[in-house]
């Protein structure tokens, strides 16, 4: 079963301000991290990416549901 507490997507700005990213880490694992080449233009989309990409990674790892 997935611990879905354990996971963060964390917003990060481009080192020369144009453009936000994000990256899902997972508190369990410090070396483990999933994110985007993808840039959005504001924190907010970026944000919003992350949750959409992190719900869709968790559905990946709790498998087929029974």
């Amino acid at each position: 079963m997935v611990d879905p507490s354990t996971y963060r997507v964390i917003v990060r700005a481009r080192d020369n301000g144009t453009g936000y990213t994000y990256l899902i880490t997972c508190t369990d694992d410090p070396v483990w991290s999933q994110g985007t080449n993808v840039f959005y233009p504001s924190p907010e989309t970026a944000g919003e990416a992350g949750r959409a990409a992190m719900e869709s990674l968790l559905t990946r790892l709790a498998g087929p549901q029974q």
